[in-house]
């Protein structure tokens, strides 16, 4: 998985973290409680000044 801190504006929660990166990091949580693993099976990296553009998957692409 893979979030930009510039996706978006949005910050519903009023915490903030936009939401995206919250909600991203919220299936995080979910899928390691329900018995996946972090280390093993989840790739997520965050991106400095990402957006969601292909311009910025292809940055990350290659290293997943």
């Amino acid at each position: 998985m893979q979030t930009g801190t510039a996706d978006e504006t949005n910050d519903r929660n009023s915490n903030g973290i936009i939401d995206s990166i919250d909600d991203t990091l919220d299936i995080v949580e979910e899928l390691t409680e329900a018995g996946v693993s972090r280390k093993n099976d989840i790739e997520y990296i965050e991106m400095k000044d990402g957006k969601h553009h292909p311009s910025t998957w292809a940055k990350v692409f290659p290293q997943f």
